[in-house]
């Protein structure tokens, strides 16, 4: 079996960036790079840059950069491991040949689901607790500024 970290090199070295990005982003030349609208906030300019030569993006309005694995995962919203199999199948690269553990990739995904549950139970909880207490509803009106409907909205 092949190391899984080789699978992540094999996968880098088997897209294009600017390829990939541009299923999503509209993309213009802009000298050795590409630019374009930020998918991630709203912008009316360009701020948004990828380097086919360093095979990164970065935006210089929001701050979000990295590979082609950081652009998907953010861009999907999957984790890292959704991330692995979607590039993998792009580039026809079989990840059977690597020491992927399928079991261990499952029991991850169980385990995070967990934690989500476990965060919107904590969640509600303090919720609940916010709505009991009169004094720390004052506090986020008055100092914080925020209105009831900012408050529910967000889970505050």
């Amino acid at each position: 079996m092949i190391p899984v970290s080789k699978l992540t090199d094999d996968i880098l070295s088997s897209v294009d960036i600017v390829d990939v990005i541009s299923r999503h982003v509209s993309l213009k030349r802009a000298g050795s790079n590409y630019s374009g609208c930020c998918p991630f906030h709203n912008e009316k300019t360009a701020s948004f840059m990828v380097s086919p030569q360093k095979q990164i993006f970065k935006c210089f309005g929001c701050g979000k950069g990295g590979n082609v694995f950081t652009f998907v995962q953010e861009y999907e919203k999957i984790d890292f491991w959704d991330v692995i199999k979607l590039l993998a199948k792009d580039a026809n690269i079989d990840i059977t040949k690597y020491d992927v553990d399928s079991k261990k990739l499952d029991h991850y995904a169980d385990e995070k689901e967990k934690i989500k549950r476990i965060h919107k139970l904590a969640q509600q909880f303090f919720v609940d607790a916010l709505e009991k207490s009169s004094e720390a509803k004052t506090y986020l009106q008055e100092k914080r500024k925020l209105d009831t409907e900012t408050i529910h909205h967000f889970g505050v």
